[in-house]
């Protein structure tokens, strides 16, 4: 059975919907603004930009279930999955800060109204709102930069030429090593694993993975054979970016 927000009309969702949240979180933000500094506004705009805050929690939400997904299909981008995670508690505690504003200025207007003068506590809720608003939509902003990188970075960076095999390794075929030789090589300075018995030097890969560096660091020095199978299993785009980073085979 798909998983729920997996795909629509045959494409990934994600994609999709993200450009939703993306749209909506900053309009909320620019809505809460305007009605943060103009009583008039807040009157005729205030539910219709609490309307769009309550949309963007639920984009938010649906971009994030449809991330995650669409990582089991393609592999996780770790720092895009880690700020996306937080984008609808963000997106939801914005909706809470509008929505505490246009409430209580809907409650207080009759006062308002009699003395002319805007009630403290809707100036300090327009202040928050305006605040937690404009925080909303920096995250919006993060995350969207690191899903960008994430699909992105490698296409239009060219790629780094692969490690050279020993001298005279290309009239014997590929170095062998054996895995104490892999094991010495384990800091993120000088990275070498070993995946399905050949060995690679990653230590240049660390700061282009899509998945972020860490992932490729605790692979170091170690068999990673497991670890890539569980996230990349026989999928092309990985299998070919990690060929180009061989130096040599596993010594039986």
């Amino acid at each position: 059975m798909a998983p729920m927000f997996d795909t629509f009309n045959g494409l990934p969702l994600h994609p999709l919907v993200v450009h939703a949240a993306v749209v909506f979180i900053p309009l909320t933000c620019l809505g809460t603004i305007l009605i943060a500094v103009k009583r008039s506004w807040r009157k005729s705009l205030g539910w219709w930009v609490l309307a769009i805050a309550f949309l963007s929690v639920g984009f938010a939400f649906v971009a994030k279930e449809s991330g995650e997904a669409l990582a089991k299909k393609v592999g996780e981008p770790l720092v895009h999955a880690q700020l996306g995670d937080t984008l609808p508690l963000i997106a939801g505690i914005m909706f809470l800060a509008v929505a505490a504003l246009v409430i209580a200025d809907f409650a207080m207007d009759r006062g308002a109204e009699k003395t002319g003068k805007q009630p403290v506590l809707v100036t300090i809720l327009a202040i928050v709102a305006v605040l937690v608003s404009v925080g909303a939509t920096v995250q919006t902003v993060r995350v969207g930069d690191s899903g960008a990188k994430a699909v992105w970075a490698d296409a239009l960076t060219p790629a780094t030429a692969p490690t050279p095999m020993p001298s005279g390794s290309a009239s014997t075929g590929p170095a062998s090593y054996t895995m104490a030789q892999v094991k010495a090589h384990k800091t993120a300075a000088d990275c070498w694993t070993t995946i399905s018995g050949k060995v690679y030097n990653l230590t240049t890969w660390e700061d282009q993975h899509p998945g972020g560096a860490a992932r490729i660091i605790a692979l170091c020095g170690t068999d990673g054979t497991a670890a890539f199978v569980d996230q990349h299993g026989t999928k092309k785009r990985p299998n070919e970016d990690l060929s180009s980073f061989q130096i040599g085979t596993l010594a039986n």
